[in-house]
């Protein structure tokens, strides 16, 4: 969301996310990128993570799980909840503390099977408004800190396009925000917020957690060196 031109996603807005929630390697969708389009079966290195995650995850011990990823995830909406009473370096900083926890924290998700309950299907989406307030006050907090060059696959591509800042927070917390109703509610199985955030973090907001990370350990560097914030 909010930069459609220099992102190859779309999501939040469609029935295309549930399509990519419920399933490991759907078909593209129409306005879909490639970040949906994955394949997650065993024989590909992600599914080998799958297989050794869930061996790591036991059955009685979702509840601790979820709760100790919840408690990661409540930091990281805390911190942009709160966005608007601190400075922008201090804003970054924090936000720059808990994405490697984030991302350490959901690495170790084991790989478990959701529900398919109407409370789950009814409470995946976040409404676009309430997204859109929130990419715009964060892109009016980070000022020009908020655009950034990337390339999308360093493995493969060589054309640096645009990212925003604005837009990788605003679609981590809209993401984690999903798992969190589930734990928040108590009307679901704890497997049901294990499952969205891994998903999720495969498949979406992993990369933004990873681009956003970077971008703001160079803008954090280049502050401090040069004395201006």
């Amino acid at each position: 969301m909010g930069v459609p031109q220099s992102r190859t996603h779309r999501h939040g807005l469609l029935g295309d996310e549930i399509r990519c929630l419920t399933n490991y390697a759907p078909r593209p969708a129409p306005g879909w990128g490639s970040e949906c389009n994955r394949d997650f079966s065993p024989s590909t290195p992600f599914g080998m993570l799958r297989g050794h995650t869930k061996r790591m995850g036991a059955p009685n011990n979702n509840a601790e799980v979820a709760d100790r990823f919840g408690v990661v995830a409540k930091r990281f909406r805390s911190v942009v909840d709160s966005a608007s009473s601190m400075d922008r370096i201090e804003f970054a900083a924090q936000i720059y503390r808990i994405l490697p926890k984030l991302i350490d924290e959901a690495i170790s998700l084991p790989d478990v099977e959701s529900s398919d309950s109407d409370h789950k299907k009814s409470s995946i989406n976040i409404r676009f408004q309430e997204w859109d307030r929130l990419y715009n006050s964060l892109k009016e907090k980070l000022g020009d800190w908020n655009p950034y060059h990337q390339v999308f696959d360093p493995t493969q591509d060589s054309e640096a396009i645009f990212g925003s800042l604005a837009d990788d927070i605003a679609d981590i917390y809209g993401d984690l925000k999903k798992g969190l109703v589930f734990i928040e509610t108590r009307q679901s199985q704890p497997d049901d917020a294990i499952w969205t955030w891994r998903v999720l973090f495969y498949s979406h907001w992993g990369q933004h957690a990873m681009n956003a990370l970077q971008a703001i350990h160079f803008r954090l560097q280049n502050a401090d060196f040069s004395g201006h914030s």
